[in-house]
Parts: structure tokens; C-alpha cells; sequence
């Protein structure tokens, strides 16, 4: 596991990066500005300058609140605010 910040205007959260593909792929990338935006009050996304290692990914996974995960149709980084139902093609790399 790898620690990390992320600091959104004055407020710095801890989270920490799996030891996954996606996980280790995503912290080579660090330090990185990311752009957040909301996507329908379920999560905040960003897109990635490159995309990230799924290898050994699951298939699908039910991630949870303060999740971060790899969405791969769109490529695009994703933090969940709120629980969702099983989704395919999500890749898990941490939680904050």
C-alpha cells in the first residue's frame, strides 16, 4: 500500500493507493493536477494524461464511498461520494 495526499483548495485528504497494477501505475504518475468534476452527485472524475495498468483487474467489483478506481470505457479516474451497485469494467487502485 502507498500513501498519498490529495489536495482539493484549502483541505488535504489522506488516502492510501493498493497494491495493485492500477494502484502502482496510478502513484508513478504522482505528482499530478487533476482537473474534478462532478458526474451526477455519484462521483468526481478526472481525466488521466495516459491510461492506467488493469492487469489482474477483476471483471467487475462493488466499490465503496471514498473508493478510487480506473473506469475503463472512458479512461478516466473516479472517486465515489456514494455506494453504487456492481460495475463492470471499474478498476479498483485505492481509497481515500
Amino acid at each position: 500500500m502507498t500513501s498519498i495526499n490529495f489536495i482539493i483548495a484549502d483541505a488535504q485528504l489522506s488516502a492510501t493507493l493498493d497494491d495493485t497494477m492500477a494502484g502502482q501505475d496510478f502513484a508513478e504518475l504522482l505528482p499530478l493536477d487533476l482537473k474534478l468534476t462532478d458526474f451526477h452527485g455519484i462521483e468526481k472524475v478526472a481525466d488521466l494524461p495516459r491510461s492506467l495498468d488493469t492487469s489482474g483487474a477483476p471483471e467487475s467489483y462493488k466499490p465503496e464511498v471514498g473508493d478510487i478506481t480506473r473506469y475503463a470505457p472512458l479512461g478516466q479516474l473516479a472517486d465515489l461520494l456514494q455506494t453504487i451497485s456492481k460495475i463492470a469494467r471499474a478498476c479498483p487502485a485505492g481509497c481515500i
